[in-house]
């Protein structure tokens, strides 16, 4: 992927995770919930094969967090990624897979 076209792209996707508005600023800078929005953004930006999410929306306060549960779902599922999610949020899980696996001790 060419720069101007990864620049377009996760100018798309922070708007999409409703983080446009910190573009351009530092990481020291962002909340924990914008930093953890902004990894997302980084993780799906780069044509990934598979995506792996330990605990992705941890920081993430609880109004935000359908949002960009459906963001992520929506945008593994439009580049054909698979993902492997590690959560103890069963909604996260529920929401952005679509194969479940529950492993235990």
């Amino acid at each position: 992927m060419k720069r101007g076209e990864a620049k377009t792209l996760a100018l798309e996707l922070l708007e999409q995770f409703g983080v446009a508005d910190v573009a351009y600023q530092l990481s020291t800078t962002l909340s924990g919930g914008q930093s953890q929005r902004v990894a997302i953004v980084r993780a799906l930006i780069g044509n990934p094969s598979v995506v792996l999410f330990d605990e992705p929306l941890s920081a993430i306060d609880e109004e935000s967090r359908n949002g960009v549960r459906l963001c992520i779902r929506e945008h593994l599922n439009r580049l054909g990624v698979s993902a492997l999610v590690v959560s103890h949020d069963f909604a996260d899980i529920d929401q952005i897979c679509t194969r479940i696996e529950n492993y235990t001790r």
